[in-house]
C-alpha cells in the first residue's frame, strides 16, 4: 500500500483551512453571549443532520450495508473520544485564552496521535520526527507566555483544556484510522456514526450537568454557531477523507497546520475582541513547522 497519495495531502490541508477558520465564529457567537458548551452542541448537531442527509440522499436505504456491530462501533467509540471530548476542551479553550492561541494549542494533537499510531498501527517514526514534536512543544511553551490570545487575559494553566483537546483528537483520529482499515465504512457513513455518538453522549452530558445552562442559553449566538457547525462539516468530511486514503502520521501533522490560518482568520476578523502578538505568531509557526517536518519525515 503507498504511504501517502496526493488525494489525501489535498483533503488534509482543506480540512487545516476550515478548523482555522470555524474557531473564529465560535468566538464571534461566545462575545454575543453564546458559552462554549452550547456552541459545541449546536455545531455537533448542524453537523449530524448535514451528514444525515447526504448519506440517505448518496446511500439511501443502502446505507451501512455490509457492516457488523462492531464495525459501527470503532466509528462511535472514534466520536466519543475524538468529537465529544476533544471539542470540550477545544470551545473551552476558545472561551478561556481566545481562538487563535486555543487552536494553536490542540493542534500539538500530532504528538499524540503519531505516538498512538506507532504503538497501536504499527506506522514508522524517524528522527526527523523527533525534531517536529519537539518543535510542536516548544510552540505550545511560548504560546503560555505570549500574552496574546482574549483581551481580557488568561493564566497558563487554560492551556490543560486545548492540550487535552488535542489528546483527544489525536486518540480519535487513530481509531478512525483503524476504522477504515478494518471494516467497509464509506467516509459518509463513518461521519453520520462519528456525530450520531458524539451528540447522544454530549446530549446526556449536558442534561445531566449542565441543564440550567440548556434552559438559559440565548438564541442570538446560535446563527454564528450554525455557520461555525457547517464549517466544521467541512472540515471533518476532508479530514475523514484523508484518513481513509493516507497514514495517521502523515495526515494528522498537516490538517494540525489549522493555527497558521487561524492566527490568519483572527487578524481579519476578530481584531475586536483577540490581539495577535509577535509571540502568537512565533508559537503557532513553531506548531506548523514541527507538524511539517512529521510529514516530511
Amino acid at each position: 500500500m503507498a504511504l501517502f497519495v496526493p488525494g489525501a495531502l489535498a483533503f488534509a490541508l482543506s480540512s487545516a483551512i476550515l478548523w482555522g477558520l470555524s474557531p473564529v465564529f465560535t468566538k464571534k457567537g461566545i462575545e454575543r453571549g453564546g458559552t462554549s458548551v452550547q456552541g459545541v452542541m449546536v455545531v455537533m448537531l448542524t453537523s449530524g443532520a448535514l451528514f444525515w442527509t447526504a448519506l440517505f440522499a448518496t446511500s439511501g436505504a443502502g446505507a451501512f450495508g455490509g457492516m457488523s456491530l462492531g464495525d459501527v462501533g470503532i466509528f462511535a467509540v472514534g466520536g466519543v473520544v475524538g468529537t465529544t471530548f476533544g471539542r470540550l476542551g477545544h470551545y473551552a479553550g476558545v472561551d478561556r485564552i481566545g481562538a487563535s492561541v486555543a487552536t494553536a494549542a490542540m493542534n500539538t494533537r500530532p504528538l499524540f496521535a503519531v505516538g498512538l499510531a506507532v504503538l497501536f498501527l504499527g506506522e514508522t517514526v524517524t528522527v526527523i520526527t523527533g525534531i517536529g514534536v519537539l518543535l510542536l512543544v516548544g510552540g505550545v511553551m511560548l504560546l503560555s507566555i505570549a500574552k496574546g490570545g482574549d483581551i481580557r487575559g488568561w493564566h497558563p494553566r487554560d492551556l490543560a483544556f486545548p492540550l487535552s483537546a488535542g489528546l483527544a483528537y489525536g486518540a480519535g483520529n487513530v481509531i478512525r484510522r483503524f476504522g477504515f482499515l478494518e471494516t467497509p465504512a464509506t467516509t459518509i457513513e463513518a461521519l453520520a456514526i462519528n456525530e450520531t455518538a458524539a451528540a447522544f453522549t454530549l446530549g446526556t452530558y449536558l442534561l445531566l450537568n449542565h441543564r440550567d445552562r440548556l434552559r438559559e442559553a440565548d438564541s442570538a449566538p446560535v446563527p454564528y454557531f450554525v455557520v461555525a457547525g457547517a464549517i466544521s462539516t467541512g472540515a471533518l468530511f476532508s479530514l475523514f477523507q484523508a484518513l481513509s486514503i493516507g497514514r495517521v502520521s502523515v495526515v494528522d501533522p498537516i490538517s494540525a497546520m489549522a493555527p497558521l490560518f487561524s492566527v490568519l482568520f483572527t487578524f481579519l476578523l476578530l481584531r475586536d475582541v483577540e490581539r495577535v502578538t509577535g509571540g502568537v505568531i512565533v508559537g503557532a509557526s513553531l506548531i506548523v513547522t514541527g507538524g511539517a517536518l512529521v510529514t516530511v519525515s
